[in-house]
């Protein structure tokens, strides 16, 4: 699964993941974030652009499949100080009780 996951899921969600309805609420919304952002699920960092830089001083980025970072990572090389945060190994897969 990491082949799928690292390669060809980060992929499609590029290419399918930001629809224009989807597109103009982001433009609408994230300007409007300010100070210290935590961001969860940042995915391929489709929002980073739209963040105000005189407005925030910090993007937190969080995103469990390591296939998105490097994509984010693209996306994040402007004006922004993003860092991107480790999860533990594992971190969202369900557990069974002992």
């Amino acid at each position: 699964m990491p082949f799928y996951r690292d390669h060809v899921y980060p992929h499609l969600v590029g290419m399918l993941g930001n629809p224009k309805p989807v597109q103009r609420i982001r433009q609408q919304l994230v300007p409007l974030a300010q100070g210290k952002v935590l961001e969860i699920g940042v995915g391929p960092g489709v929002n980073f652009v739209h963040y105000d830089p005189a407005k925030v001083s910090k993007v937190y980025a969080l995103e469990p499949n390591p296939g998105m970072i490097p994509r984010a990572e693209q996306q994040g090389r402007r004006t922004l100080d993003i860092e991107f945060l480790d999860l533990p190994e594992n971190a969202f897969l369900s557990r069974t009780p002992a």
